[in-house]
């Protein structure tokens, strides 16, 4: 919501130690700056792979009060030499690095903007006031000097509306801070939900979400894991077997060299064994690692949340009180 003042952020752009570009936006307080390769950026980065569409927003809730929040990228966001956790609060000369690029912010005076008057011929439209869980529906004031209807303008008895007590009550969220609600890509290309969970005009939680299928682990993946420990338990056992072969080789060696103390080592008849051994070792040693990595990748996709979840219980993923929600 524009409040009228508004905080000029300049940013300087490096590339490694090399000065790219400065740019500076005065944004308006609760209007967040975007960061990120969307073209609706207002910082718009998208020359540097370790940079996501949506990499981070800067959230203005006062000329003092400025943080930046990561949305979820892949690299992350560091905030001098240190990668943020949810936010960050930020002042003049911090270094922010998004993949390879560093941003150095210097954050300029607060600016009051007079703001345009309201027409006051023009009519005002019906407003929702939210209070509580109910939308209560205000009309506008109307003209000055117009006297408010008389009764004998209501309505007929069967047009009149049923009971504040039977009409059904609906809650009308706050809207989000423009841009926040994009569709996003991942890495891949995919699709992906993105949700933000706001505390007034705070950003508390951000999540993406890019199977749909998560929060069950599948036969699959717990075949592959399977499959992979038994291949490196049976090329571990196989590589024993050889270790205790060679063993035993090197005792006859011996007592055949003392046995035959005037004959060349080479004249030691050496057993003739084909590579099947070695192969078969390396074989499940191979399937066992890829296998096993394969699984693993597939278990920590598969046990990610499905939904996102606010509640009391200790494993929702927003943490609220247990009176203002029905259940746990």
């Amino acid at each position: 919501m524009p409040t009228g003042v508004s905080v000029p952020l300049t940013f300087q752009l490096f590339r490694g130690e090399q000065l790219v570009r400065t740019l500076t936006l005065t944004q308006d307080i609760n209007t967040p700056v975007k960061i990120g390769k969307l073209s609706s950026s207002h910082l718009r980065i998208d020359d540097d792979e370790g940079v996501s569409r949506m990499h981070a927003v800067i959230e203005i809730t006062s000329p003092t009060d400025i943080y930046i929040i990561d949305l979820g990228s892949t690299k992350g966001t560091i905030v001098n030499g240190e990668k943020i956790v949810n936010r960050q609060k930020l002042q003049s000369g911090d270094q922010i690095l998004l993949g390879e690029t560093k941003l150095v912010i210097e954050i300029g005076e607060a600016v009051t903007v007079e703001a345009a008057p309201a027409e006051k011929s023009a009519p005002a439209p019906m407003r929702s006031t939210v209070m509580g869980m109910k939308a209560i529906n205000v009309p506008p004031p109307g003209p000055i000097g117009v006297p408010p209807p008389t009764a004998a303008a209501a309505p007929p008895a069967a047009q009149k509306p049923a009971p504040a007590a039977l009409r059904p009550q609906t809650f009308t969220p706050p809207p989000l801070p423009p841009g926040l609600a994009e569709a996003v890509e991942v890495r891949d290309g995919s699709r992906a939900v993105e949700v933000v969970a706001m505390f007034e005009d705070a950003i508390i939680e951000t999540r993406h979400f890019t199977n749909p299928q998560s929060g069950v682990v599948t036969g699959a993946t717990k075949g592959l894991i399977a499959t992979g420990a038994l291949s490196l338990v049976g090329a571990f056992i196989l590589f024993v077997v050889a270790w205790f072969q060679v063993d035993a080789l090197g005792k006859a060696r011996e007592v055949w060299e003392r046995a035959n103390p005037g004959k060349s080592p080479s004249d030691f008849p050496m057993p003739h064994e084909g590579p099947l051994m070695d192969i078969a070792v390396a074989m499940l040693l191979a399937l066992g690692i890829v296998a096993l990595i394969w699984g693993l990748i597939r278990l920590f996709d598969e046990r990610a949340p499905r939904h996102f979840t606010i509640g009391p219980d200790p494993k929702a993923l927003v943490s609220v009180p247990a009176e203002q929600v029905p259940a746990a």
